[in-house]
């Protein structure tokens, strides 16, 4: 009894989440992301980001010799592979086309990586997202968005500041799949 019991909870738990609408694409820019968003509720969406952000900036001490230390980290730095998750709310959704549909979207959400230079780095923040997607009539999404982070850097023993996540006040752009 108790397995059918578990059978039946994880039935509808799988069936309900598979009914909610769910898109899976990349996103370029600053950063090179496979993402995978799902809806929550009306309005409101999970997304996830996994990829490579480049690193131009890795981390700052603020010392005197503070050009020449951030020309030195430029140079060996490679970037960071990392997931980052936000929950999203749409904001307003004008209706400037016949077809298809706009959104304006913002939410918080958090960060966290693995850097590929020569400090190893673990690097983990705070992020917020805001964009402005197109759903198109058929199943394919537009966007562009904003998705700064404020963190901090793990490295050579020392906590720093990561200066990689101003990037996000680089625009990126998505392509997804809705389906």
């Amino acid at each position: 009894m108790k397995k059918i019991f578990l059978v039946f909870i994880s039935t509808i738990i799988v069936t309900t989440a598979l009914a909610q609408p769910r898109s899976v694409g990349g996103t370029f820019g600053w950063s090179e992301t496979l993402t995978y968003q799902h809806e929550v509720s009306k309005g409101n969406f999970i997304e996830l980001n996994f990829g490579y952000h480049c690193g131009l900036l890795a981390s700052s001490d603020y010392t005197n010799d503070y050009i020449d230390h951030y020309y030195d980290i430029a140079r060996r730095s490679a970037g960071t592979l990392g997931l980052t998750a936000t929950y999203n709310m749409v904001i307003m959704s004008p209706s400037w086309t016949s077809r298809g549909e706009w959104n304006f979207y913002a939410g918080p959400g958090l960060s966290m990586g693995s850097g590929f230079n020569t400090y190893k780095a673990f690097c983990f923040g705070v992020t917020g997202q805001t964009g402005l997607e197109y759903n198109f009539w058929f199943p394919l999404t537009l966007s562009a968005d904003l998705r700064p982070t404020i963190g901090m850097m793990v490295s050579e023993g020392r906590i720093k500041y990561d200066m990689d996540g101003l990037m996000g006040f680089i625009p990126t752009i998505s392509a997804k799949f809705r389906f």
